[in-house]
């Protein structure tokens, strides 16, 4: 609540609504507890949905609002707030009881219901992050997580915990002197008492402490748990003077610091350790476990102060060097102390917060809806174009899937169902019933992906043709609610249209977004003229996917070696030229037993009968761009496949493959396997940018592969690479897009 003082005292409004605001009364028992922090997710819900309107920002701990910005009804921006996150806490929790072997406590059911709250809390903190605009946690090992376990892409704000002006004054002012605490001899320990504070470990600390310093005192605070429990784990280390206080009012805390020594906190996992700073901004030498929170306070000036993890020894034996001192080294160090506490301060850290915060709410004002049936963090060539342009966007975008199947999370982005998801009948021969079905669920489409756009503030809306109709529903939208529409074409509609949908009505819906559009952007010239002819003349823009950089050309590889690389989606239309092609390899491996060839597709999955009777191919899982990048560095061609044959003529004329723009800009040559009437074919041609293979026979592969010397390589290397700056390059491309984007928004 802190921060929300610091935030009132700005002249904001700051409302909350918590666990006792919902169950208003007396302290529940445990189970009783459990149940109601539960239930309270939805009573969370309840009140965005009643009180949402009042709000532009919702600082939610994680786990407590697991639920769309639709489901909710809100329009503004959700940060899911980490007090310590729940994937490390859980990952401890589950070692405990291998770390510390103890016989299992409770009843079985007790377990069982346990368990099973255990799993339900995990689900909802995973959806709450999925769900949020932005996390918000106190330290960069929360973050790395985040970034790293979940993959999580959204904006995350690392920021630490403070104290007031009050609170800091109070710890100072109530401090005894050096003296006094040196006499004192008194170790302190703030915190709950359990296995993730250390609490196995403080019988051996205490045992090792007085080996060396017999009259050492403990005082530990804020424990939560009766005197017994603490007794019973410190065993035989329990005498002498100890003190448990179990609960404190927060204004007593300084004066039960005053005469403390050095502070304790052997903690495992931590989200800052608002204790340590306690204890520290009163002056108190403080040794921790060297764990994410107390490493980001004690690291730079304090680095004595940390202890590896579970070193109980080496945590004793820092405590006994504090507490051996002379009066002037202690004072010295309790002023160190006292001031990296004091730079840990709430005004700061709830200004920059605010910024944060604010910086989130620009950033998502009156954004460009984008609705296509693929998720922007899908595999496809359309999603990659489109993340691309969408990565330094100069204005506020919001995405909606409208795929029946529930999409992969991805930042800014909803999910509208076109139709409902039929399950794994969608993947069968029996896949066009479901897609029959499309025109059944059209209304409640349109109905729900119109409160959609007007629940987010849409000021235009973005459409992808690509399998079905809805990109004609949210042309429906743009009209109904007076807003521009955009259409990007990444192919031939008439190509890649599903089954479902009859060639009238495709044809019907696309001459209107087509003509009516307040912006075309097409992937290549060929289509633009093309749908011109088909459609109506009409003015467009060639956008693709983009480059950041280029890589210089590589060194040519050994001449003992030939390795062959693809990656990205591996169409069934692809199998064709794939098997072809490595019929020819196997050919030319037999002519040139010198040279070792290795043909590696990371594509996740070729099916089997392609390699059957012919030569294999390593095939691997899809990876991020840089993996691509290290797979990449040890290749020397990289084949790209464009089907042949009449039924795929329309996708080989008017598309441009996303990753033939990457190959353009790897500093490697490309052999490029399709028809001669490819988009593809006639660019590459033109430049000369790649060595051509336009057949399906063996032997021809085969005698092809064999002109590709080193030199013939660097050649078609050098070429690709200076086509790739001439029409590739990302900012281009996006200053195309976005440049008339913002001219038709500025002459509306």
């Amino acid at each position: 609540m802190e921060l929300a003082g610091q935030w009132r005292a700005r002249g904001h409004t700051v409302e909350k609504f918590s666990l006792s605001d919902a169950y208003p009364g007396v302290r529940a028992a445990r189970v009783t507890f459990a149940l109601r922090q539960l239930r309270f997710l939805r009573k969370a819900a309840k009140f965005v949905r009643q009180n949402g309107h009042r709000f532009d920002v919702i600082d939610a701990l994680i786990g407590t609002l697991p639920y769309s910005k639709q489901e909710l009804g809100f329009r503004g921006i959700i940060v899911a707030r980490s007090v310590g996150l729940y994937r490390l806490y859980d990952q401890f929790e589950q070692s405990v009881q291998q770390r510390w072997p103890r016989p299992k406590q409770g009843k079985l059911i007790g377990r069982l219901l346990y368990s099973f709250l255990r799993r339900r809390s995990l689900g909802a903190s995973t959806r709450a992050v999925q769900q949020a605009d932005a996390i918000n946690v106190p330290n960069g090992e929360e973050a790395a997580s985040l970034r790293e376990d979940l993959g999580c892409r959204k904006p995350i704000i690392v920021l630490p915990y403070g104290l007031t002006e009050a609170r800091q004054r109070a710890f100072r002012d109530r401090a005894a002197p050096p003296a006094t605490r040196v006499a004192q001899k008194r170790i302190c320990f703030i915190g709950m008492w359990s296995p993730r504070k250390g609490s196995y470990d403080w019988g051996r600390i205490i045992t090792a402490v007085r080996q060396e310093v017999p009259d050492a005192r403990f005082r530990f605070l804020g424990t939560m748990v009766d005197e017994q429990t603490i007794r019973t784990d410190l065993g035989a280390a329990a005498t002498g003077d100890i003190e448990l206080i179990s609960d404190y009012q927060p204004d007593e805390l300084p004066a039960l610091l005053a005469d403390c020594t050095v502070g304790a906190f052997p903690s495992y996992v931590e989200g800052f350790g608002l204790a340590v700073l306690e204890q520290l901004t009163a002056g108190l030498p403080t040794v921790a476990y060297d764990t994410a929170g107390p490493r980001d306070m004690l690291h730079a000036r304090l680095p004595e102060s940390l202890v590896p993890s579970g070193d109980i020894d080496g945590f004793a034996a820092a405590l006994v060097r504090v507490l051996r001192l002379e009066v002037e080294a202690y004072r010295a160090l309790s002023t160190r102390s006292a001031e990296v506490g004091a730079t840990f301060r709430w005004p700061e850290i709830a200004e920059a917060t605010l910024s944060a915060y604010q910086r989130l709410v620009r950033q998502a004002a009156d954004p460009i809806v984008f609705v296509q049936p693929f998720s922007i963090g899908s595999a496809g060539g359309g999603a990659r174009i489109l993340r691309a342009l969408l990565e330094q966007a100069p204005m506020a975008w919001r995405s909606i899937c409208s795929s029946p199947d529930n999409p992969r999370p991805w930042p800014n982005e909803e999910h509208v169902r076109s139709r409902p998801w039929w399950g794994r009948i969608e993947h069968t021969r029996l896949a066009a019933w479901p897609q029959i079905t499309t025109p059944l669920f059209a209304r409640r489409y349109l109905r729900r992906l119109k409160q959609c756009c007007a629940q987010l503030g849409a000021r235009a809306i973005h459409a992808v043709p690509h399998a079905g109709l809805d990109f004609s529903v949210a042309q429906s939208v743009a009209r109904e609610l007076s807003l521009p529409f955009f259409i990007s074409l990444h192919d031939d509609l008439a190509y890649t249209a599903s089954d479902g949908v009859p060639a009238d009505a495709r044809e019907a819906a696309m001459r209107s977004a087509w003509c009516e559009a307040s912006a075309r952007f097409v992937i290549s010239d060929a289509l633009g003229q093309e749908y011109g002819r088909r459609y109506g003349h009409r003015e467009f823009q060639v956008v693709t996917d983009g480059l950041v950089q280029l890589t210089p050309t590589r060194t040519a590889a050994a001449p003992g070696n030939l390795r062959i690389y693809f990656m990205g989606l591996f169409h069934m239309t692809y199998e064709q030229n794939l098997r072809a092609f490595l019929e020819g390899v196997a050919l030319f491996e037999r002519a040139t037993p010198t040279v070792q060839v290795d043909v590696t597709l990371r594509c996740e999955h070729v099916r089997p009968q392609v390699f059957a009777g012919t030569r294999p191919a390593t095939v691997l899982p899809f990876a991020d761009e840089a993996q691509v990048q290290r797979d990449m560095a040890h290749a020397d061609l990289l084949y790209m496949p464009i089907p042949f044959g009449e039924e795929h003529e329309n996708f080989a004329r008017y598309s441009l493959s996303t990753k033939m723009v990457t190959y353009l800009g790897s500093g490697l040559p490309i052999l490029y396997h399709g028809p001669t009437t490819s988009a593809a074919y006639q660019l590459l041609d033109r430049h000369g940018a790649a060595a051509l293979s336009t057949t399906l026979v063996p032997e021809e592969i085969a005698a092809q592969l064999q002109e590709l010397d080193a030199a013939r390589r660097h050649e078609l290397a050098t070429r690709a690479l200076a086509l790739a700056e001439r029409e590739f390059m990302l900012e281009e491309q996006t200053r195309r897009f976005w440049g008339t984007i913002s001219g038709c928004l500025t002459r509306r």
